[in-house]
């Protein structure tokens, strides 16, 4: 059975819930592209590396060690590089492989419940994978209640606890931590895990995740509270700069980072792009005050080279920021429609995921396209996918390679994939039949 807390929450809703969604399928098709999904990133673009490796079938060395399970997806990015490697940039994808979970799933009657002990990575039911974090060998999983992360062939709860009373409470071992509604995840360059609880109000740091993992909150709300004593969708909301601990926002999401360990987040409820920085008292300030007369819609960051990329969704456009992470000084790289030659100039982009590969952007459109964007706003014909789908095709199968050009790329919502690198190999996370079939694909580029 589907718990009721994702039932009652609904994909991708959240605080910010796109305002343009009516518009989506009429006026989609533009470009923007941004950072890491608000669903997940990784650290530095991909300064995470795990090197090189091929997903050519058969099994192959998963990060963590682990081999594929016998007749699993193919081999996945592996740590050649070692951690902290950055990739050089990628100008081509060629082939998709199963990284994680079933895109065939299609049945909610066990849906959820879990092994927070570890449970294969093939297991049904799959994961909610709704954002996706790479450090050095390391990925994590972030699924609205709970961050997962991948060990060899298993995947196991790191924190939360999707069955439990419904609270948020930042502090103590990982186990205890308990996440209202996770909008953003990314990790930092020490291999922590930041993790926003919009409705928790607060940012939370998971401290050495592959060992005795604790918690701390680092920005915003820092003190346990429970979901039904929370008014107006925020708990703790504010608006407050200084000291992180002392630190209010009011719907934070759409985490990021940067090489030096700063954490960029959209503050939707306060309109403004907060930078919490990497400093002892991880001080918040406000980087860029955002208008909100045309209703600007934040739908992916990512941080690298001294800005901070945003992919940015109106009623009528999709705009892509770069803002300096020192001044807050923004330019528009572009703005307005037919940016992209796959999609219709009449339509917007509706990008729902970004990340980047160290030297461009690389990001994910809900029209199933994952594009390459210069820091110029130059847009690479698409690396991967087939474009809009509407029925997941039953007969795909993506256990063994799949040409890039062929992916079925469905995402999580309109506003939300998980998307991020590994080494050269992109990670995607989406759904498949019936809207349950949450996977992850392991994309092979160079």
């Amino acid at each position: 059975m589907i718990s009721n807390r994702w039932a009652l929450l609904g994909l991708g809703l959240a605080v910010t819930a796109y305002s343009c969604a009516s518009k989506e399928d009429e006026d989609d098709d533009g470009g923007g592209t941004g950072a890491t999904a608000g669903s997940g990133g990784t650290q530095a673009g991909a300064s995470s590396a795990a090197g090189e490796a091929n997903a050519q079938g058969g099994s192959g060395e998963l990060p963590g060690g682990g081999g594929a399970p016998s007749g699993g997806a193919g081999e996945s990015a592996a740590g050649e590089a070692g951690a902290g490697a950055i990739a050089s940039g990628i100008s081509s994808c060629s082939t998709g492989v199963l990284f994680e979970g079933n895109p065939h799933y299609d049945t909610d009657d066990e849906y959820g419940g879990w092994n927070p002990a570890g449970q294969g990575r093939f297991e049904d039911p799959p994961l909610r994978t709704l954002g996706i974090a790479t450090v050095g060998e390391h990925v994590y999983f972030d699924t609205n209640f709970e961050v997962w992360a991948l060990a060899g062939d298993e995947v196991s709860r790191l924190a939360g606890d999707e069955e439990a009373e419904p609270q948020y409470q930042p502090s103590g071992p990982c186990t205890d931590v308990r996440l209202i509604n996770t909008q953003g995840m990314t990790t930092l360059p020490n291999g922590n895990v930041a993790v926003a609880d919009l409705t928790g109000g607060g940012i939370i740091e998971l401290n050495d995740p592959t060992g005795d993992c604790t918690a701390s909150p680092i920005a915003g709300n820092q003190t346990a509270i429970l979901e039904t004593d929370i008014e107006d969708e925020a708990g703790d909301q504010g608006d407050v700069e200084g000291d992180g601990a002392d630190s209010k926002f009011y719907g934070i999401r759409l985490l990021t980072s940067d090489e030096d360990g700063n954490i960029y987040g959209d503050d939707s409820g306060n309109g403004k792009l907060k930078k919490i920085a990497s400093d002892a008292k991880r001080t918040v300030t406000t980087l860029y005050d955002y208008p909100g007369a045309d209703m600007p819609n934040l739908l992916g960051m990512t941080a690298f080279g001294g800005k901070v990329y945003v992919a940015v969704s109106t009623v009528t456009k999709d705009i892509l920021w770069a803002i300096d992470t020192e001044t807050g000084a923004k330019k528009d790289l572009y703005e307005g429609r037919g940016v992209f030659e796959e999609l219709d100039a009449s339509q917007t982009a509706n990008l729902s995921g970004l990340t980047n590969d160290g030297e461009s952007l690389i990001a994910v459109s809900s029209k199933g396209y994952i594009w390459r964007i210069s820091t110029a706003g130059k847009v690479s014909p698409a690396l991967a996918g087939m474009g809009s789908i509407v029925d997941y095709p039953e007969d795909i199968d993506l256990t063994k390679p799949v040409p890039a050009s062929e992916l079925p790329l469905k995402g999580n919502a309109i506003n939300r994939s998980a998307l991020a690198m590994l080494g050269k190999h992109i990670l995607w996370g989406g759904r498949g039949a019936l809207g349950l079939g949450f996977h992850v694909l392991d994309i092979t580029c160079e």
